[in-house]
């Protein structure tokens, strides 16, 4: 019968394997995803309608998060075992639309789009499924836009890349804020 120190030591050595191998041990990760209504506005009244399906659209994603995240482990799930916590945030922006012969923009040209991070504290290998996104999230656009819309890959990203990503835009040149859900 082994003593009760070798067995305290056998399990301190397989601990360290695996927090050398990186499991049991928590990580973050961030994806970025692009989410366009492939519709131009063409007033005021368009760009509010369109900027509050956008949001309603991205607030479906962030509500239904867990029917988008895969596990490389198939016999891991969407419990407090594998995954501690997630956030999703999204900022929502305008794109500049077609150039008129003078060289200007419209103010109410162009798409609106959301940028969404998710960011996932998890004890499990995790990547978003994008055709289980489009699943969920195609609906929604025929709902609101009476068409498809587009759901950008997910990307894995250092959060801090995706901050620079959306102060580039001229719509946050000035900083932006991000709406969690």
């Amino acid at each position: 019968m082994a003593r009760k120190a070798d067995l305290q030591k056998e399990i301190d050595r397989l601990n360290e394997e695996l927090t050398k191998r990186g499991e049991g041990r928590g990580k973050k990760s961030t994806f970025f995803i692009l989410l366009n209504s492939n519709e131009s506005t063409k007033n005021e009244t368009e760009v509010e309608s369109s900027r509050e399906y956008m949001k309603a659209i991205s607030k479906h994603l962030g509500e239904n998060i867990d029917q988008v995240i895969q596990f490389k482990d198939g016999s891991h799930s969407f419990s407090k075992q594998h995954i501690q916590k997630v956030k999703t945030r999204f900022a929502l922006e305008q794109s500049r639309g077609r150039r008129k012969k003078d060289g200007t923009y419209s103010e109410h040209g162009g798409q609106i789009h959301s940028h969404l991070l998710v960011t996932v504290d998890h004890k499990s290998n995790v990547q978003l499924d994008h055709e289980a996104m489009q699943d969920l999230l195609q609906p929604e656009f025929e709902k609101y836009y009476g068409h498809k819309g587009f759901v950008g890959h997910p990307k894995w990203i250092p959060e801090n890349k995706a901050e620079d990503y959306m102060t580039k835009s001229r719509e946050f040149q000035n900083g932006h804020t991000w709406k969690e859900i």
